[in-house]
């Protein structure tokens, strides 16, 4: 049973915020598309993903990348902490990827209706008259087809009748006066017996629809991986401007302080001139720090959208004020690599597409094999007797035995060696690309173990710097130190809550790119159907 959505929000919220994390609702659309493909239901039509809501096209809508200046993007009204649940959500619902994927699915599913056509019954009728000349006749018929899928044969019934003066020469075309009813069938032998074109496409088209699921996932996962980046991203630079703020309003409260004691002579005046140029200077980097923040809004805007879809600026108030602690256990790498390489869609997307291969490849070995059909006829006419041999009245069965070969088969011969030839390809891109996700995830969990032995040297950096920065600041009350030594202790704290933060983001990054570097959204595991071939031979032989 596939895990809902819902749940896996709540485990990505958690991974931003201490706090409890709320229910969230997420669009139809892509919970019912990231559902496992079951093949054998009742029909075809069970099988399509429910159709996407039409996207409002009205004036009011948007366009993805607007453009315009920050005053004019919207902005969340609520000052809640913003979450990366609450992020992951939006990429769900309205990431424009997503939907993209999930319309790619859709398409898929048309292309596998089409390809089922082929194996449609078919209705024929004509009607030939010659009221004119020596011979007036006049013949009309009607009859139906079905392809049997099973044996790639087909089956056909009718009725003809065929009335007048006929030319000698076409006799056959002449019924008794209540018409003749027929039956037939055609049964390949060797060639097109076990396959043939129309089941090949038919089986190439459900096969990359299947391919469609693991596609969306990934594009899930991709999204989520941009989106992880952008929001920690964010985060660090609106605890980092947070930080020179902080920084800029302790040099701005001391103006005062310093402008009386100078004033009353226990202050020389380059102290004050002093303070003022530490003030310009973290003036500066709170501008800097100001920019980065809003440039992180900007892109992490993309992943955070309203209800219409349209990006939003997330306000500074919003980013959390208290990061969640970290896990500084270690990780299996192989164990992780082993389960990634049975999850990572794009692997799957692989699989079905060797599978792809593989028909093309039965398809041309079957062209290899002669082509030999059996015909089988039966007719009977009835009502009044229109000849007078009679030889229309008694039940007439008719075989044939038709085939063919090409001498030298170069076609088939040509066509096995290029697929094999592009399966040897494949076979390689999978190796490489299993070998790649080996080396991601181990460069992950690199980089996940490091931030946290960096978080815990760094708090303990704070707590060191806050110490100093106390007594320094009742040292320079007290006059035993000067600005410029209160300065350094100032910036040393203001240093190492950056170098926190810097390695507190890493951290959840890094935590999070291994998850999805794994095949998984954090806390939660999408399996997709790999081993699906007799599932297609199934919908193949379904008549619906």
């Amino acid at each position: 049973m596939s895990p809902s959505l819902a749940s896996c929000f709540t485990v990505l919220a958690s991974i931003a915020s201490a706090t409890e994390p709320t229910t969230t609702t997420f669009s139809p659309i892509v919970v019912a598309a990231v559902e496992p493909f079951q093949m054998i239901e009742t029909s075809l039509f069970e099988a399509l993903p429910p159709a996407p809501p039409s996207e409002p096209q009205s004036e009011q809508t948007p366009s993805p990348l607007p453009e315009q200046s920050s005053e004019q993007l919207p902005q969340p009204t609520s000052e809640q902490t913003l979450t990366f649940g609450i992020v992951a959500e939006s990429v769900y619902n309205h990431f424009p990827v997503i939907r993209q994927a999930t319309q790619a699915r859709v398409e898929a599913f048309g292309d596998t209706i089409s390809a089922r056509g082929e194996f449609d019954d078919k209705l024929e009728a004509f009607t030939i008259n010659q009221p004119l000349g020596f011979y007036e006749n006049y013949r009309h018929g009607i009859s139906v087809k079905s392809p049997v899928s099973r044996n790639g044969g087909e089956l056909s019934a009718g009725y003809r009748i065929g009335d007048g003066n006929f030319e000698p020469w076409y006799g056959e075309r002449e019924t008794d006066e209540g018409g003749e009813f027929e039956l037939g069938a055609i049964l390949p032998l060797a060639q097109n017996r076990d396959v043939d074109v129309r089941r090949t496409q038919l089986r190439v088209a459900l096969l990359t629809f299947q391919q469609t699921q693991p596609q969306l996932f990934d594009s899930i996962l991709q999204s989520q991986r941009e989106a992880i980046e952008f929001y920690w991203a964010w985060v660090g630079a609106g605890l980092q401007l947070r930080i020179q703020r902080e920084l800029q309003s302790l040099a701005e409260d001391r103006v005062a302080q310093i402008d009386r004691q100078i004033t009353e002579g226990d202050l020389a005046k380059i102290v004050g001139i002093d303070n003022k140029r530490l003030l310009a200077g973290r003036e500066i980097k709170r501008v800097e720090a100001d920019a980065k923040a809003g440039q992180a809004a900007y892109k992490l805007s993309l992943y955070f959208r309203d209800e219409t879809g349209r990006p939003q600026l997330p306000p500074l108030s919003s980013v959390p004020h208290d990061l969640p602690g970290v896990d500084s256990e270690p990780l299996d790498t192989a164990s992780v690599i082993a389960a990634a390489v049975q999850r990572r869609p794009e692997l799957d997307v692989l699989r079905l597409e060797e599978q792809k291969l593989n028909a093309e490849l039965q398809l041309a070995a079957n062209q290899m094999l002669p082509t030999i059909d059996l015909g089988l006829g039966l007719s009977q006419d009835v009502g009044g007797q229109t000849s007078s041999k009679g030889d229309k009245q008694p039940l007439t069965a008719e075989a044939a035995l038709i085939g063919s070969v090409p001498i030298q088969r170069r076609k088939a011969i040509g066509k096995q060696r290029a697929l094999r030839a592009k399966i040897a390809q494949l076979d390689a891109k999978f190796q490489l690309m299993t070998e790649k996700i080996g080396a991601e995830i181990g460069q992950a969990i690199v980089a996940r173990n490091a931030a946290a032995q960096r978080v815990e040297q760094a708090k303990s950096l704070v707590d060191l710097a806050r110490q100093t920065l106390a007594a320094g600041s009742i040292a320079f009350e007290g006059g035993d130190i000067d600005i410029l030594l209160l300065n350094i202790y100032e910036q040393s704290l203001a240093d190492a809550e950056s170098s926190l933060v810097a390695a507190e983001v890493d951290y959840f990054v890094a935590e999070g790119l291994r998850h999805i570097a794994a095949g998984e959204l954090p806390g939660q595991n999408f399996d997709f159907p790999t081993d699906t071939s007799q599932h297609v031979d199934d919908f193949i032989l379904m008549k619906p």
